[in-house]
């Protein structure tokens, strides 16, 4: 079977290694410009890997570009995979290979489909993810279902926990669905549009901390926003700062601080308080010094250090 791989990020590394391990048949790798890297979080590069195994590299702005059509009309791939990629194959694409277009998207489609779904399952609190690998078609996420999984989401789950555990299921469901396309007997289960759900594109300013909603919430979103994505934001003396670890204070609010005032300090610790009970910061970005009294937000302020 003579495939197309198309990808740019850290989960379409794993899904390629994973088929060149199987010696599946990869003919060639589509992916962005090493430009673009800067505008992806998670970026790959997955010339390293392709290199080594003899697979020859593209490099492209645009998959649907008239040139880039014409390199994949040339292979005559059995089948595309489009793993871990942003744009939508334009429909001369979609109908070029034999088997069609498979792509993935880390939930239980048609429940979410959209955009940052990792993100938005742990700000939502999700117990339970999981796994879709489905035929493209000319929607987003809505074409028929080939392999699917439900994946548990722990309580303390995080950007990079989950991340993995989506990989780990991807490898998984490589080695049970490749076969089945290879025999024809992979299935083909139509969605229901009518339980369909979406979640919108997340912006920068989505990213950034309002130290007035519980501390619960901003947990939730510390977690989500962390390493391999771009960590979610606040502001100290108008200077932009990551925050990538931070879990609930013991402690209620131990002065009785308003939101956002860095209420104690302690063994590298910053104890900020939020509408509803306070966060320890644990992990920030520049290490600025923090210290009791701070204001974390945009306006360039610092408060008078609280008195115990």
């Amino acid at each position: 079977m003579k495939m197309v791989f198309i990808g740019a990020v850290r989960f379409s590394e794993r899904c390629l290694m994973k088929l060149i391990a199987r010696k599946a048949g990869v003919l060639a790798v589509f992916t962005v410009p090493k430009e673009a890297a800067n505008e992806i979080s998670d970026y790959a590069d997955l010339e390293i890997i392709s290199r080594e195994a003899k697979i020859p590299v593209y490099r492209c702005n645009d998959i649907n570009d008239t040139q880039v059509l014409g390199q994949i009309k040339k292979i005559a791939p059995d089948v595309i995979f489009v793993f871990g990629f942003s744009q939508l194959l334009s429909e001369k694409l979609l109908k070029l290979p034999r088997l069609g277009c498979i792509g993935s998207h880390p939930t239980l489609l048609p429940l979410h489909r959209g955009r940052h779904p990792l993100v938005w399952t742990i700000i939502e609190g999700l117990s339970t993810s999981g796994l879709s690998f489905f035929y493209l078609d000319k929607g987003a996420d809505s074409g028929d279902i080939l392999w699917q999984k439900s994946i548990p989401v722990s309580t303390d789950e995080d950007a990079a926990s989950l991340y993995e555990k989506i990989c780990c299921v991807a490898e998984q469901a490589i080695d049970e669905f490749l076969p089945a396309l290879e025999n024809g007997t992979a299935k083909r289960i139509p969605q229901d549009d009518s339980k369909a759900t979406y979640w919108p594109k997340r912006s920068e300013a989505d990213g950034e901390i309002q130290w007035s909603k519980p501390a619960k919430e901003l947990y939730a979103l510390i977690r989500a926003l962390g390493r391999p994505y771009v960590g979610a934001h606040t502001f100290i003396d108008g200077k932009k700062v990551t925050i990538w670890r931070a879990k609930p204070c013991a402690e209620a609010n131990p002065v009785k601080a308003a939101s956002g005032i860095v209420a104690d300090t302690h063994a590298g610790v910053a104890c900020v308080a939020t509408g509803q009970g306070c966060l320890d910061v644990l992990e920030w970005e520049p290490k600025t010094l923090i210290t009791e009294g701070m204001l974390m937000r945009s306006e360039e302020k610092r408060y008078p250090k609280i008195t115990k």
